[in-house]
């Protein structure tokens, strides 16, 4: 995680706070940049599924539906 905490740092993606009262807590937050990066991240990922549902038939559409109501069904049971 250090490693992977140090690169984004280096890149200005994250910044990282000590803890003036306990010097063992290192407080990590998203920067300006990081921020910008993630919303462009993220609006290209909604861009690539939501194509990815315009290709599946509405047959399909019902399907995934189902299956997907299934899945969070067996997953409340198990939660």
């Amino acid at each position: 995680m250090c490693s992977l905490y140090s690169g984004l740092e280096k890149e200005g993606l994250i910044g990282r706070e000590v803890d003036l009262n306990d010097r063992r807590n290192t407080y990590y937050f998203i920067t300006k940049k990081g921020e910008k990066i993630l919303n462009e991240n993220q609006r290209k990922a909604r861009n690539v599924i939501k194509d990815i549902f315009l290709k599946l038939s509405s047959d399909d559409l019902d399907e995934l539906k189902k299956c997907l109501e299934k899945t969070n069904s067996i997953i409340e049971k198990v939660l």
